[in-house]
């Protein structure tokens, strides 16, 4: 492989750049060229980080999550039990203004993208149930949620507040969805993980004022 032409140039910087573009405006009116003027580069420099805008996209939302201090801070905060931590973990993606905003800004055209679908759903294999899987092990550890499998918890749990709740897979209207999340409340409460608390459902009420434009 051919080294780096601009070593002044980081792969951070370019997804800095592609943020702001994607957040200013939107998914479908960025291009790699626009992201390589913005960086002062060639659209094949560009190129040398990634494949395409799908894998742009999908490295930007990634870079954020890892980027988010609450992360981190939830997973060494020895004062939260493992169901504790899942909910803050929760609250807090649904909370923070530049991830609501590239939500918001996604969910208008995510569901009409068969790539954009199918990444965000390696995505959830590959990164969202771990995440999940290790907060409900320690729920499991310390009494606070009910259960013995953890694996399969962590796939309900994603495939309900991932998929069905998800405005970026199923377009649908703020009543309809907050209906889900009553469904969804009573169901992981039946396995023994009462996950969507009183606070869970004020971060999805907050999220649904920006993604519904109130």
């Amino acid at each position: 492989m051919a080294g780096n032409k601009y070593p002044e140039i980081t792969e951070k910087t370019i997804l800095d750049t592609a943020k702001k573009l994607f957040l200013e405006k939107g998914y479908e009116h960025v291009t790699l060229q626009d992201i390589a003027d913005a960086c002062g580069l060639t659209r094949g420099a560009i190129y040398h980080h990634f494949k395409g805008k799908v894998e742009m996209i999908d490295a930007v939302t990634d870079y954020m999550f890892n980027a988010a201090t609450f992360y981190q801070d939830i997973k060494v905060d020895a004062s939260l039990n493992g169901l504790e931590k899942l909910r803050r973990l929760f609250v807090a993606s649904m909370t923070d203004d530049e991830h609501i905003k590239m939500y918001a800004m996604l969910s208008q055209t995510f569901y009409k993208s068969p790539k954009l679908v199918s990444e965000y759903l390696l995505d959830c294999q590959n990164s969202v149930i771990p995440i999940t899987q290790e907060y409900i092990e320690e729920g499991i550890a310390d009494g606070s949620i009910k259960g013995d499998s953890s694996e399969y918890l962590a796939e309900i749990v994603m495939v309900f507040t991932n998929l069905w709740l998800s405005p970026l897979v199923f377009k649908t209207t703020k009543e309809k969805l907050l209906l889900r999340v009553k469904y969804t409340k009573l169901m992981l409460e039946s396995i023994g993980l009462p996950l969507i608390n009183d606070e869970v459902i004020l971060a999805i009420e907050k999220m649904c004022k920006v993604l519904y434009q109130e």
